[in-house]
């Protein structure tokens, strides 16, 4: 089954990333995937759409290979 949702730190990981540097893009860069956040307190768990990210690292492979 196809995980629709990944945690902060399996996004971090998918990207290659640390979970600071995922923090910066997705609070600096409108064009990256948005978390959803899993309730309304500060303690609440993020996480992304694990499409959104496979999509991110399509994206960035495809345009590598235009270099």
């Amino acid at each position: 089954m196809y995980k629709l949702r990944m945690k902060q730190e399996e996004a971090a990981s998918t990207l290659g990333i640390s979970i600071s540097t995922l923090k910066r893009r997705y609070k600096s860069d409108v064009n990256f995937p948005q978390p959803i956040k899993d309730g309304a307190g500060q303690q609440a768990h993020v996480y992304f759409v694990s499409q959104e990210i496979t999509a991110l690292v399509e994206q960035q492979m495809k345009a590598r290979g235009q270099h």
